[in-house]
């Protein structure tokens, strides 16, 4: 009898391992991402070599259609963002656009002169852009912004004089260049933006003193950049990535209405390109600024990387519009089809070539004749010197450059910022990856899942402080939910704390650099705190993690143990099962996950590691907005390229009235704050009718008539709706605020009608399925699900049975 019992709870409990995936051992193996054929051929070059090019992209990722985005989870949607969206679809069909009518003054042309800062122009040109035309939508008084692209350069170099060193730089010095992790990782990592008067531009890339960097005022906060796709377009073997995989015709143009969609809703997208030796005219028309590079095939991009003088991306611009019927006349080499990227260069309005170089090539010629020459051979506009050491050369209209949207290299690397703030918008900035994540990893094996990240702050401070959103820098496009340990290192699933996001329980993102914002904040009193992501499995794809990488600085190492752990989700239980891949002498050593903890020192709104206080109700003539419920009814944009106008309609439902007054006046006001205090009597705006439903409730008919009206909303968060009732019985009158009435408004339930020159977006509210179980397993009801256990319980039992019944024989 005893040995049967035994048999029988050894099946048990083996029966328990079999269906519930426990595992016995981390077993978990971490792999890097292979990179691009293009980027090994880059590795290969000699340090000369690459001085003359720019850092080719290290993997091939692909985004959604743009069309499909804001599909990826049915996630809230924010009022803001919806009007973006309805701006982004009435602009993009415009045959033509161009910032500079909009935002002019913010695009005067600057000059990099004889420095290779040039990728350090065209990501601070997205910075200001984007500044300046979210100022412009919300009818600000114009403000022109003027950042530091010398200081971007220093910071995020590691080379100094007298041997100081930049343990926060990459190994390299400022005359190297740089590349868009770089651009990225000094936005996001609490160095700049800075003013460009707290550090001016110097015709100078030698190194400096350290100190020159350091002690300035941060004047921005970058919170979204998006990485687009890479491409490139070849005459034989045409459109490509960087491994010669084909790339669709609707791919392309796909792409090219998302680069439209950024530039007319968030400025201007940095772009790699080859900028044409200006003694040729091969690829530039130097009148026009027309450029068009033609390359054959996938093998000579390769082979022209390689080449002293060859036609590779050496250069970063500014796609600051379009134009779809630019003429193809317009190039010196002319592509197949009309159309142009309109372009912001930084080598001032006119280019400068030195004559001594022009006599070389021109030898026995006196000046007069050599200006002629190279002006009639150049098709270009010239003016001598003074001195007669420089040719003048007017170039395009006024340092505008025009691009062929069939160019070999305008898609091969391209950047831009979705979001930020003139201001520095937090207190403390908690991150291991001041560098940027460079380098992508993966839990290799094909039952790999949803995996987990966490990064394991120590806090630089004894005062309590409020965790109010992360940073996450990803190199692909997911879906992700955020769970948080605000008081200490456990990273064991049943100590983490899973975040309510302003978009609902999860979020979905675009590759690049993201701020998740938080409903509630969590408190931080402890010594340490975690911040953990679960990155949600695609099917039939991998879950790619990016991070810093000690390649990145080879002779600084900045992981320690204790900081970065990657987990499947099946061993997310207990917190020995995390692999540490920041600790050098570690197996799964890696480096440091791309997660930052956001801290404010003071906070007012709701705490979510706190039980809330009820706030206390006064008795009044005033109606009840405590069930209230407030629904967007339609957002109508219409104009085109030159301007345009908003009208947007929500409907306030399931206000109570118990003593009915003689007379209602109601005003309203948006916000992103959940418990906004003193409202300024300038920011109420009327409301409309005030009508009784059915359920003997009433309504509330809001309507926004200008754009400005939206200002104080944010485009990352919830939407708050507060309304102010004035209401008058037997002439006396009384005032209520409500509290703030969440906007609640998901990707699912939105349609949008294009017609002409107006967009209209509205809700279509549908009921969602609760017969769906929304766990691991296959989307069914929860009784087929329960079956569907029992039944496998029961098949896996019976063979555990069979195969051990005699283990005592």
């Amino acid at each position: 009898m005893k040995k049967t019992i035994r048999k029988i709870y050894l099946c048990f409990i083996i029966t328990i391992l079999f269906t519930t995936g426990i595992a016995l051992g981390n077993d978990t193996n971490l792999e890097n991402k292979e990179y691009t054929e293009i980027y090994k051929q880059w590795l290969e070059l000699s340090d000369e070599q690459k001085e003359n090019v720019i850092e080719p992209s290290k993997y091939n990722f692909y985004s959604k259609d743009t069309k499909e985005e804001i599909q990826l989870a049915n996630q809230k949607m924010n009022l803001k963002s919806l009007v973006k969206m309805a701006k982004s679809s009435t602009y993009a069909t415009s045959p033509k656009f161009s910032l500079k009518t909009l935002i002019d003054n913010n695009l005067e042309i600057k000059d990099q002169k004889s420095t290779n800062f040039c990728w350090a122009f065209a990501s601070i040109s997205s910075l200001e852009t984007n500044l300046a035309l979210k100022n412009y939508n919300d009818n600000k008084d114009d403000k022109i912004y003027d950042y530091s692209e010398r200081h971007m350069v220093y910071s995020m170099t590691q080379s100094f004089k007298d041997g100081q060193v930049n343990t926060n730089g990459w190994k390299q010095k400022a005359k190297d260049g740089g590349t868009t992790t770089m651009s990225m990782a000094y936005l996001t990592n609490g160095s700049g933006a800075i003013n460009e008067e707290d550090m001016k531009f110097v015709d100078n890339q030698e190194e400096i003193d350290i100190n020159d960097i350091k002690n300035k005022q941060v004047q921005t906060t970058v919170k979204d950049i998006r990485n687009f796709n890479s491409i490139y377009i070849t005459k034989n073997d045409g459109a490509i990535d960087a491994n010669k995989n084909k790339i669709k015709d609707s791919e392309i143009e796909n792409l090219k209405e998302q680069i439209k969609e950024h530039i007319s809703t968030s400025g201007s997208v940095k772009a790699s390109i080859y900028m044409p030796n200006f003694d040729k005219n091969v690829h530039i028309n130097l009148k026009s600024g027309a450029i068009y590079n033609l390359i054959d095939s996938y093998e000579d991009i390769k082979k022209e990387m390689t080449k002293k003088d060859g036609v590779y991306v050496n250069h970063a611009v500014s796609i600051i519009g379009w134009d779809d019927n630019y003429s193809k006349d317009n190039f010196s080499t002319k592509p197949t089809n009309n159309g142009a990227w309109i372009i912001r260069n930084s080598y001032g309005k006119a280019i400068e070539i030195s004559m001594e170089q022009l006599r070389k090539n021109n030898p026995g010629l006196e000046d007069e004749e050599i200006v002629n020459t190279f002006s009639a051979s150049m098709n270009c506009n010239c003016t001598l010197s003074e001195d007669g050491q420089i040719l003048n050369v007017s170039v395009g209209d006024n340092g505008i450059f025009y691009i062929s949207y069939e160019d070999a290299y305008i898609y091969s690397d391209l950047l831009g910022i979705e979001n930020a703030e003139d201001k520095k918008d937090y207190d403390n900035l908690y991150q291991y990856d001041n560098l940027g994540g460079g380098e992508v990893g993966y839990i290799k094996g094909n039952d790999v899942k949803d995996i987990f990240l966490a990064n394991v702050f120590t806090r630089t401070k004894t005062d309590t402080e409020y965790l109010t959103s992360i940073g996450f820098q990803s190199l692909v496009e997911g879906t992700y939910e955020v769970y948080i340990n605000p008081d200490g290192t456990d990273k064991s699933l049943s100590n983490l704390q899973k975040a309510e996001l302003t978009t609902g329980e999860e979020i979905s993102l675009t590759a690049g650099y993201h701020t998740i914002n938080f409903k509630k904040a969590y408190k931080l009193k402890e010594n340490n705190f975690v911040v953990a992501i679960k990155m949600k499995h695609k099917d039939g794809g991998i879950s790619y993690f990016t991070y810093e990488a000690k390649e990145e600085n080879p002779d600084i190492v900045l992981s320690k143990a204790k900081e970065s752990f990657v987990v499947r989700e099946e061993q997310a239980q207990k917190d020995s099962q995390w692999l540490d891949i920041g600790d050098s002498s570690s197996s799964s050593y890696l480096g440091n996950l791309c997660i930052k903890g956001i801290t404010v020192n003071q906070y007012s709104g709701s705490i979510a590691n706190e039980e809330e206080k009820e706030d206390s109700k006064t008795d009044n003539n005033n109606s009840n907005y405590d069930k209230a419920k407030a629904e967007l009814q339609e957002i109508k944009l219409e104009g085109n390229n030159q301007g345009s106008s908003v009208n947007i309609k929500i409907k306030v439902t399931g206000i109570e009235v118990k003593n009915s007054s003689e007379k209602y006046q109601h005003y309203f006001y948006l916000s992103s704050n959940s418990k906004e205090n003193n409202i300024q009597e300038d920011k109420w705006i009327p409301a409309g009718k005030f009508e009784k439903q059915d359920d003997g409730t009433y309504a509330l008919t809001l309507e926004v008539t200008e754009e400005s009206q939206l200002a104080d909303i944010k485009e990352d968060g919830s939407v708050y709706v507060y309304i102010k009732e004035v209401a008058t019985l037997n002439g006396k009158s009384t005032t209520v605020i409500s509290n703030g009435i969440e906007l609640k408004l998901y990707s699912s339930e939105i349609e949008t009608k294009k017609e002409e020159d107006t967009t209209t977006i509205t809700s279509n509210k549908t009921k969602n399925d609760t017969t769906v179980a929304n766990k691991v397993l296959p989307n069914t009801g929860y009784i087929p699900v329960i079956i569907f256990l029992i039944i496998s319980f029961a098949i896996v039992g019976m063979f555990v049975y069979i195969r051990y019944k005699n283990i005592d024989k």
